[in-house]
């Protein structure tokens, strides 16, 4: 009987294939297009579904569940209308959108095409739930997607443009999305400088705009947006910590979001359209003439 055998590949050869392997995988990984996870969706205790309809719509998208996709122009994307702010938490982010407390410091963002944005809901907080590329004078983010989901790096090609790039000079400025570049990067440009996936360093921030930035004092403020369609006599009602928290902004960062507030709110939020109300059926006044006929013939 004959018994076939493989070849027998020398160490050195077998070491650079798995280190080529290895090599292809951390590409892909880097530079993969958004893929949707495997797994289920993400899991929240966050009772947001009562606040957040009055801004949107929630629909079921799999496999993250129940999503909420907010009532905006065409054209809109997250963490484009507001500032950054330096904290004791880093790069904070100030939305200038009535719902920005929650959906930019809580879950994540996906989008799929034919379908646009979507908040998947979870409850943890940050400073700003983003991603991060600094290089050369740049600096860009990105809405942070679901676990096991990729955005391709700024200057890959994709279906939309998932990260806003802007000078870091310009970084700290008010209503950061108006100064976008919006095609900002060459591969010999990229190729001459180092890339680094992290936020811009105050310090250079502070170089390139020649201005002191300076750290601002925030507080998180608990927010109970529960909703009782039933609510329970208050003695029965046992009183628990809400879980969602507000960050809380000092008076000079508080006025500049009233300050762009009423222009986003105008111009970017679509107010939902009020059902048509029942036409009201006009009373039969036939017998009110026919008793004044009856008057004026007496």
């Amino acid at each position: 009987m004959l018994t076939a055998t493989m070849p027998r590949l020398p160490k050195r050869r077998v070491a650079l294939l798995l280190g080529l392997t290895a090599l292809s995988l951390l590409w892909y990984l880097g530079c993969a297009p958004t893929t949707y996870r495997e797994s289920g969706a993400v899991q929240s205790d966050v009772d947001d579904v009562q606040y957040l309809s009055a801004y949107g719509e929630w629909n079921d998208v799999p496999p993250f569940g129940a999503v909420w996709m907010p009532d905006v122009i065409p054209d809109w994307e997250p963490f484009y209308y507001g500032h950054w702010v330096w904290t004791d938490d880093g790069w904070a982010w100030v939305s200038y959108e009535p719902y920005g407390w929650l959906v930019y410091h809580y879950g994540y963002w996906d989008y799929q095409p034919g379908f646009g944005w979507f908040w998947v809901p979870d409850d943890i907080w940050s400073p700003a739930q983003v991603q991060w590329y600094t290089f050369g004078d740049y600096a860009a983010w990105a809405p942070l997607p679901p676990p096991n989901v990729f955005w391709p790096a700024p200057w890959e090609p994709y279906e939309i443009n998932v990260w806003i790039v802007v000078d870091a000079d310009k970084f700290a400025n008010e209503n950061i999305g108006r100064y976008r570049i919006v095609e900002p990067l060459r591969r010999d440009i990229i190729k001459r400088q180092p890339i680094f996936n992290r936020p811009p360093d105050v310090s250079r921030v502070e170089t390139l705009s020649k201005r002191t930035v300076p750290v601002v004092r925030i507080r998180k403020q608990p927010m109970d947006i529960r909703h009782r369609a039933t609510p329970a006599p208050p003695e029965q009602v046992q009183p628990t910590e809400p879980k969602l928290k507000k960050m809380v902004l000092p008076d000079v960062q508080q006025r500049k979001v009233k300050k762009h507030a009423p222009q986003v709110e105008r111009e970017v939020l679509v107010p939902k359209k009020a059902e048509p109300a029942e036409p009201q059926q006009q009373p039969d006044k036939k017998p009110e003439v026919e008793r004044k006929k009856r008057t004026r013939e007496e």
